[in-house]
């Protein structure tokens, strides 16, 4: 072999092991226009959603995706393997302006919960998020069912004067005669317990709800002391 085929050959080997390999994605966006308009999942397959190739309508196809949020029109990157459409990832060159702080992570709720699926053996809760008991509020206060001018508070434990109380719960006061008078006038109506485990009821300043509320705090009363 001549000397120059030979400096040829250590160039060109020289080369291949310096070089980096790129895969071949092809951009997409998550979703598809089905007879029930957007569409993501794939009814029967919750692992696969639709996708659109370079977003065209008419390239419509089934993407596995263990990688990413299912938003319609999420612009993703897709590769061919094993026989079928995967999401590698988001396209960030297809979001230049970012992706509104929406983390890009799947769907992964289900690995959270704390219950087994209804009618299946999958126990589910894989990783159980344990939450603190400072996290729920405690004495809940919700609408009524069925509807009405009262409103329903909670059952729950409570600290009072430095010894634990139970409220079993019950309905409010018909809250009726607070409404406001005049098409436009609101007030806060604040709702407490005491250590007799009895509601009371304070109410707020009139005041003309034509908006967002910058500040609220000086329009809710609250209990006096000792309340």
């Amino acid at each position: 072999m001549k000397q120059s085929q030979v400096n040829l050959r250590n160039a060109l080997t020289d080369k291949m092991l310096a070089k980096q390999d790129v895969e071949d994605l092809t951009p997409a966006l998550l979703g598809a226009y089905t007879t029930i308009g957007q569409q993501i999942v794939i009814p029967g397959r919750p692992d696969f959603c639709y996708a659109r190739l370079r977003g065209n309508n008419s390239e419509v196809v089934e993407v596995f995706n263990d990688t990413v949020l299912r938003r319609f029109n999420w612009p993703v990157k897709l590769r061919w393997a094993s026989g079928r459409w995967e999401v590698v990832g988001r396209n960030t060159a297809g979001q230049p302006q970012g992706f509104g702080g929406y983390p890009g992570l799947a769907n992964h709720a289900a690995q959270h919960m704390f219950y087994t699926q209804t009618g299946t053996n999958d126990l589910m809760g894989d990783d159980v998020v344990w939450v603190n008991k400072r996290q729920w509020m405690p004495l809940n206060l919700t609408p009524t069912n069925p509807e009405s001018m009262k409103a329903r508070v909670w059952s729950d434990y409570f600290m009072w004067a430095g010894a634990y109380h139970w409220y079993p719960g019950s309905d409010t006061v018909d809250f009726t005669s607070l409404v406001p008078p005049g098409g436009v006038n609101s007030r806060f109506v604040t709702v407490y317990i005491d250590g007799a485990e009895v509601l009371h009821y304070v109410t707020g300043t009139l005041f003309a709800y034509t908006g967002a509320i910058q500040d609220p705090e000086p329009l809710i009363a609250l209990p006096g002391a000792g309340a």
